[in-house]
């Protein structure tokens, strides 16, 4: 039976109004012929030991799997406990009002406020294509590494960037977007406010589901996240009720497979009706991701394995993880420390060393 947990709701910003609620676990009971019953999770370091018990077990594992990584590894507890700690915090996870595009164009804004322009529609091949004192790479590792190899490096610079290339991909993600008539007919009502729902099972289900995964093989039950974002958000609901559904399933890398049925099914089994509601379906396949974002290859949303050696030595071991062996080039994305979902961390080390070199000059 799936099971579904519920995300702190993030706070709603708009103007003086700020607006939360705690987290909500929803699990089935097998003392009760699978009856709903829910928890109040314990703090994300309970999870270290056996006290937090087994719904608080499966609390945590689904958070961890996000790292889509084997379970019980040091990584996967890592990203647990800090999107864990996240979680209880005041403003939860949050949602960007208008959705993930005002993001990039809040960044896009303060740029040319700075001055700065930007050009699309322009693919660089090779650096010969640049003229800066200073360029930063966004990229995976194999980006970059393409790049750096058609640009006749010299011979160390090759080697380091032939091990770019072959920097190890991890677990995929294929993405199902459903538009929906109305809100989604959650059998128990609290998931109504859960901006982000995990489905995968008990942990001993999720842990299977990344095993499976990491191995190469499509799981049975994949772990699958689900964000509403019309939760924080009214404006995604258009005038006639119909709104966005976000999802995306745990898969190997490259996969060719359309996950639309696996995902309903995993939403039929807690949202009895589901099926009723939803206007359209749209599934891109692992293999078909890096069409949206080149980085992403064979689906890999991480930009490169999450794993131990993946977090200290990211993408590949050397002593400055930025530097790419070139003078006035740089690499700071989610495959460079301290690793996805706070790849911003890697552009602001990478302006520190780029100024304090400027003011040494």
């Amino acid at each position: 039976m799936a099971v579904a947990h519920g995300a702190a709701r993030p706070p709603a910003l708009r103007g003086d109004r700020r607006r939360t609620v705690r987290p909500t676990f929803v699990a089935p009971d097998p003392g009760h012929g699978g009856a709903r019953r829910d928890v109040r999770p314990s703090t994300p370091r309970a999870g270290l030991g056996d006290g937090l018990g087994p719904d608080g077990r499966t609390l945590l594992s689904g958070i961890s799997a996000h790292a889509i990584t084997p379970l019980g590894s040091p990584a996967a507890t890592a990203v647990g406990l800090v999107l864990g700690t996240l979680l209880h915090a005041p403003h939860g996870w949050p949602l960007p009002v208008g959705g993930s595009g005002a993001i990039t164009t809040a960044l896009a804004d303060a740029l040319r406020r700075a001055g700065g322009e930007i050009r699309t529609g322009f693919r660089v091949g090779d650096l010969s294509r640049l003229d800066a004192p200073e360029v930063v790479f966004t990229t995976s590792a194999r980006g970059l590494g393409s790049v750096l190899l058609a640009s006749c490096p010299s011979p160390a610079t090759a080697r380091r960037a032939r091990r770019l290339v072959r920097a190890p991909v991890g677990g995929a993600a294929a993405k199902v977007d459903l538009v929906l008539s109305g809100p989604v007919p959650w059998r128990d009502p609290r998931l109504r406010d859960a901006g982000t729902v995990h489905l995968g099972g008990d942990a001993a289900g999720i842990r299977r589901a990344e095993h499976e995964v990491a191995a190469g093989r499509h799981a049975d039950d994949p772990m699958i996240l689900v964000s509403q974002p019309w939760v924080t958000d009214p404006s995604r609901i258009t005038p006639d009720g119909r709104r966005p559904l976000w999802t995306y399933a745990h898969v190997p890398a490259f996969s060719e497979r359309d996950q639309t049925e696996q995902v309903l099914v995993a939403l039929e089994a807690v949202a009895p009706g589901i099926r009723d509601v939803v206007v359209a379906t749209h599934c891109t396949p692992a293999a078909r991701m890096s069409t949206h974002n080149a980085n992403y290859v064979g689906g890999d949303i991480a930009a490169g394995r999450v794993d131990l050696r993946g977090l200290i030595a990211r993408p590949v071991p050397r002593v400055d993880p930025f530097a790419t062996g070139i003078p006035g080039v740089w690499h700071a994305s989610g495959s460079t420390p301290p690793g996805p979902g706070v790849h911003g961390m890697a552009g602001a080390h990478v302006s520190e060393r780029i100024l304090r070199a400027r003011a040494g000059a």
